[in-house]
């Protein structure tokens, strides 16, 4: 089978893109386990103090000026179970707790007699004085049969300003997976028609039994999750996946992330992250480790890498994918592995942080091209999916026009398009009413690859008499030759 051949340039543009994950090695704190007899941890910082609300005889409390030495309670446990009978009166675990500033909200499992672990809701002024809401739980069971009927558990839950979001472990007796629920005010949930939104492993795989206890952040730009799987009781490690919405995850390559302790250590039985946080430079987590007779809270740490990476497909436009291709970085750049294996798949490893722009060539089809922003410690996925030309004549089907940048813009932007050959080039704007707003004429162009600021098309924003156009949409169609193609844009003032 053929490989891709691969070249490398770079460019620098000022862009933003989606970014796919990457994920260093965890390191264990030397000084482990940083709490005994406790577990299910949830852990907040506020500046100044670590808070953590965990597992010991109902739900209990502790601080910490470091996020390692911490000093429990004096009057817990904050949250016991409730009164005999009541849907939470035989234990209550795995508590998850915000804070809006000026009321602290907690949602935690909780199960009668039974063990049908359910979810409930309390609020604090203080994270220590606790009331539970009157019409607990909040989340119940599934339906019988399905993926949650005999338990939900371990929820954690986030607040974007406008919505609660919340993943969840649901059981069947079989399998636990994870599900996910959303909320206009903490108390009435709606489940996602689609659960679970992560399932088990593949058989064979490490956690092909069981995903349970989730704990998420969101960096702005993407989901990630850390998760516990394995084996129903044993051997549960630390699984790390990335999301684009909460709901379609993609798992790590090199999972599990953080794997069990020596034979004979505190944390040779099972590690299952509790906490994520991240302090803008390197991730804190707090995991539950066993020995298999004794549960404790242990740290680790993980910095996120200093270089990046590129990868993708390239496929036709019904998915095929494509070889003897050729993959392009304008500029010669020092560093950068490159991979090349078959099946239309590529990958550029060892990247300095930066902006770069990307084209994908093949004989026969329109070129593809794209500015990938490579991060620090992650991975930007770009796909490809080319256009075939409509014969071996039709030169100018490789002609293209690319997203303008910045987009949306205020109060200017560049607009990047593609040349096969010689053309004549103009570009007209248009508002979304179809009127015409602006004529860019630029004349008689060379065949190449039009960019840079220093060669894409400029639009200051101004209509043709020299006023700047009011907000909202736009369109630029570019003609160049017998090439004619549209795209949209946006002013945001």
């Amino acid at each position: 089978m053929k490989r891709i051949v691969v070249t490398v340039t770079v460019i620098c543009l000022m862009f933003w893109v989606n970014v796919g994950m990457a994920q260093t090695e965890w390191e264990k704190y030397p000084g482990n386990p940083v709490l005994n007899s406790c577990a299910d941890s949830t852990v907040l910082f506020d500046g100044t103090e670590y808070k953590m609300w965990y597992v010991e005889q109902g739900i209990s409390y502790a601080t910490s000026p470091d996020g390692i030495s911490w000093v429990k309670y004096p009057g817990n446990p904050v949250l016991g179970p409730g009164e005999p009978y009541a849907w939470d009166w035989y234990g209550i675990h795995a508590p998850t707790v915000l804070f809006n500033g000026t009321e602290y909200q907690m949602w935690y499992q909780g199960c009668n007699s039974f063990y049908d672990w359910q979810i409930g809701h309390a609020t604090s002024p203080d994270g220590i004085t606790w009331t539970k809401y009157h019409a607990n739980p909040v989340v119940g069971l599934g339906p019988p049969g399905s993926w949650e009927w005999d338990y939900i558990a371990s929820p954690i839950v986030l607040f974007d300003g406008t919505e609660y979001k919340m993943w969840y472990s649901g059981s069947d007796r079989s399998n636990q997976r994870i599900g996910y629920a959303t909320s206009p005010d903490g108390i009435s949930w709606v489940k996602y028609a689609g659960n679970p939104v992560f399932d088990v492993g593949a058989p064979g795989t490490w956690d092909d039994d069981d995903v349970v206890r989730p704990t998420v952040l969101f960096d702005g730009t993407e989901y990630k999750m850390w998760y516990g799987g394995g084996e129903y009781g044993s051997n549960y490690r630390t699984g790390y996946a990335t999301s684009d919405d909460g709901i379609e995850w993609k798992r790590y390559p090199d999972n599990p992330v953080l794997n069990l302790g020596a034979p004979g250590t505190w944390d040779d039985y099972w590690v299952i992250s509790s906490t994520v946080l991240f302090d803008g430079i390197e991730y804190k987590m707090w995991y539950d480790g066993s020995d298999g007779s004794d549960n404790r809270m242990g740290y680790a740490t993980s910095t996120p890498g200093t270089i990046g990476s590129i990868n993708g497909t390239v496929t036709d436009m019904v998915g095929f994918p494509l070889l003897s291709l050729v993959i392009a970085i304008k500029k010669p750049i020092k560093k950068g592995t490159l991979s090349k294996p078959p099946d239309g798949y590529y990958e550029i490893t060892d990247l300095e942080p930066g902006d770069y722009l990307v084209l994908a060539i093949k004989k026969g089809y329109k070129a593809g091209f794209a500015r990938v922003t490579v991060e620090a410690g992650r991975t930007t996925t770009q796909d490809f999916k080319l256009r075939p030309k409509l014969d071996e004549g039709d030169e100018d089907e490789f002609a293209d026009l690319y997203a303008n940048y910045p987009n949306p813009f205020n109060p200017d932007t560049w607009i990047p398009y593609y040349l096969p050959q010689d053309a004549d080039v103009t570009i007209r704007i248009y508002n979304s009413a179809g009127q015409l707003v602006r004529t860019l004429n630029f004349g008689r162009k060379a065949a190449g690859i039009y960019v840079t600021k220093e060669k894409a098309a400029y639009w200051d924003g101004c209509d043709s008499s020299g006023k700047k156009v009011a907000s909202g949409v736009y369109y630029y169609t570019l003609q160049a030759g017998d090439f004619r193609a549209t795209r949209k844009m946006l002013i945001v003032k």
